[in-house]
């Protein structure tokens, strides 16, 4: 029996059709599939680009996280030098007080109504270690020199000279209002040789000149150092006579002059030690203006 040839016509005309619209899926579907394809790709890219970005970021927070625990330890050991300064200020140190407004060098010293008249009359009868309170209303002035006594405390056990307000005795807080203060030009205001001393809140006037330490460790914190006079005015730091050696620390501390020439001299003035060697200074400034 025979197939009419119309059938087998339509048949395969129907089957063309189906190709044909298959075709067309597959076509579609090779298109969606590009287009996964290519999100899948730039999903891929960004995540690559996020992972980046999240790896320069945990840098970035490791960097902030080191400067912070740097920036801790900056500040723990400032506390630390806080308290410990604090502590050697406010201490069980035997004590003497100086206010120049009601105090008089025959005066003992030992409380503010005994109060000595001059930081130097308190230097006179301290030893090592101790510890001299001067009011925040201490304004000695005198048309002098001005010499702070030698060879007083040692390296290990400084004589304190700080200013503390008097509101309280034995005081409790610091001050930085006290002045010594030397009024005449032709004079000077001068530091002692040998002498290991801590000074904290005072103001040093000298209309000549200013003579720093010359030898042995002492340290200037808070304070200020004032050349009033109008026509000279020097700053001198010098190692001083046999003794070879300055190591003075300048913290916090004011350099002012009146006199716009003035000036700092540094020099090595008695050349060689009474030990055979040269002598030497050295002198650190920190916060200074």
């Amino acid at each position: 029996m025979s197939v009419p040839l119309l059938v087998t016509t339509g048949a395969f005309e129907h089957l063309d059709v189906e190709f044909t619209l298959l075709g067309e899926v597959l076509d579609n579907f090779s298109m969606e599939l590009a287009a996964a394809l290519k999100d899948f790709s730039d999903t891929r890219t960004f995540l690559y680009t996020a992972g980046y970005a999240l790896e320069d970021t945990k840098t970035s927070f490791l960097a902030v996280g080191e400067d912070i625990l740097n920036a801790k330890l900056s500040l723990d050991t400032k506390l630390a030098e806080a308290t410990d300064l604090r502590t050697s200020l406010f201490c069980t140190k035997k004590a003497y007080y100086v206010r120049s407004t009601t105090g008089s060098d025959s005066n003992n010293g030992s409380s503010w109504a005994l109060a000595k008249q001059t930081i130097t009359g308190a230097l006179n009868v301290a030893s090592a270690g101790e510890i001299i309170y001067v009011s925040q209303a201490h304004n000695y002035y005198v048309a002098a020199n001005i010499a702070y006594p030698s060879s007083k405390g040692t390296a290990s056990a400084p004589i304190l000279v700080v200013c503390v307000n008097d509101a309280q005795e034995p005081p409790t807080q610091l001050a930085t209002t006290a002045i010594e203060n030397n009024t005449a030009t032709a004079s000077t205001l001068g530091f002692p040789i040998g002498s290991h001393y801590h000074w904290y809140g005072i103001t040093f006037k000298s209309a000549g000149h200013l003579y720093l330490p010359r030898t042995c460790p002492q340290r200037f914190e808070n304070c200020t150092l004032q050349l009033t006079g109008t026509t000279s005015g020097v700053w001198h730091l010098n190692t001083g006579q046999s003794y070879g050696y300055a190591n003075t620390q300048f913290v916090n501390t004011t350099f002012t002059a009146a006199f716009a020439g003035s000036y700092f001299y540094i020099y090595n003035g008695y050349g060689w030690g009474s030990n055979g060697w040269p002598h030497s200074f050295n002198f650190s400034f920190k916060g200074c203006t």
